[in-house]
């Protein structure tokens, strides 16, 4: 799917031009409800703009409008859609822009789900894409989801002249604010130190490829987030190495569905790699870390899997109090071999983690994990 995005110089509104080759006989997908179909066209000719329908997709908070539009398998489909941006994680200010699927801007869900995405967007020499390709001939950006393990349309311009670059160690951090300084010569230290234990517990790099740490403004998010390659901070953690070392961890724990419970296997994977790096870093932090999570299971469900298998809004805690119970009984090493066996699946998902458990013999492990499913 080509899109084509054209943005308001002064307010977060965007005017999208997307095409793609149609493989059924409708496509299918949601958008963001601000955001508003103009023109509808297949094989050249004009269509009714069709009614949308409300939709959500946890566990995005974004209210979506789902759209299916009529055609044929093989003709060219083109529509147009505009309207203002809304959602988390949504910076439009003078020195920076980022959206991301948080704000659904591109098409989602549905058959849009197995579209690879190219966009342009004009490039006038103001700003800086990240993980973007600069076509100076044509005087656009690139930026496209293939080879990508996180498949997101992650819009993050910088504009030129406005931020600082510290390079180290095959770093990249950048920042804009002067009170921001020391925080980036923190985290390019820190990634140093956190890569190297990553490569010896899971004996790659994972999906990091060469690192990029943004530092954008202090806004009303406290959040920060991970793509291939690239890990954006909306504010300064007071933990910053327990942080950096969670969303590094997401290089080794990111190709779970996050719209489902498996999203656990995520956020406890990341989770778990950043504190077995902090048991080397720091031996009693660690320990106060582990007697918390300890006293915070007990008493309550360690459910993993609801009912419905939806989403569950205690995502980033249940797993993780799970593998706290789990390395209190059995030791590191079962934390590492679990991680481990995450790392290795080609699509990673529950029921694969405990097939590929009790490959490698650790039987006992996968059947322990097994009754938190369906505690």
């Amino acid at each position: 799917m080509d899109l084509h995005l054209e943005m308001s110089d002064s307010e977060a509104r965007i005017h999208v031009r997307a095409s793609l080759v149609m493989r059924g006989a409708s496509f299918r997908f949601a958008l963001a409800s601000p955001l508003r179909l103009e023109a509808v066209r297949c094989g050249g000719r004009e269509l009714p703009l069709p009614d949308g329908e409300d939709y959500r997709m946890p566990p995005l908070p974004t209210e979506l409008t789902a759209y299916t539009l009529p055609g044929r398998p093989g003709a060219e489909l083109e529509f147009e859609y505009s309207g203002a941006l809304s959602g988390p994680l949504l910076y439009y200010r003078r020195e920076v822009r980022n959206f991301t699927l948080h704000n659904c801007w591109y098409p989602v869900a549905f058959d849009a789900e197995a579209e690879p995405v190219d966009v342009t967007l004009p490039d006038d020499g103001d700003w800086e894409l990240v993980q973007g390709e600069r076509d100076a001939a044509g005087g656009l950006w690139r930026y496209t989801t293939r080879g990508r393990t996180i498949r997101d349309c992650n819009i993050l311009l910088l504009r030129r002249g406005e931020w600082t670059r510290l390079e180290s160690g095959g770093v990249s951090v950048l920042y804009c604010e002067p009170s921001h300084a020391a925080a980036a010569e923190e985290a390019a230290h820190l990634c140093s130190d956190i890569r190297g234990f990553y490569r010896s517990l899971y004996g790659h790099d994972g999906e990091l490829r060469e690192l990029t740490v943004v530092y954008l403004p202090e806004g009303p998010d406290r959040a920060a987030y991970m793509r291939d390659g690239l890990i954006v901070f909306m504010y300064i953690p007071g933990d910053i190495r327990h942080i950096l070392a969670h969303e590094l961890g997401h290089a080794h724990a990111c190709r779970a569905d996050f719209g489902s419970w498996e999203d656990w296997l995520n956020e406890t994977g990341a989770e778990w790699s950043a504190l077995l790096y902090e048991r080397r870093a720091d031996p009693e932090g660690f320990e106060r870390r582990l007697q918390k999570l300890l006293s915070q299971a007990e008493g309550r469900s360690l459910r993993l899997r609801p009912e419905d298998g939806s989403h569950p809004d205690d995502v980033h805690e249940t797993g993780t109090l799970v593998f706290a119970r789990i390395y209190e009984e059995h030791g590191e090493e079962a934390i590492a071999l679990l991680l481990r066996t995450l790392d290795g699946l080609e699509r990673q998902d529950t029921a694969g983690l405990l097939s590929a458990l009790r490959e490698r013999g650790a039987v006992c492990l996968a059947e322990e994990l097994e009754t938190y499913i369906s505690e």
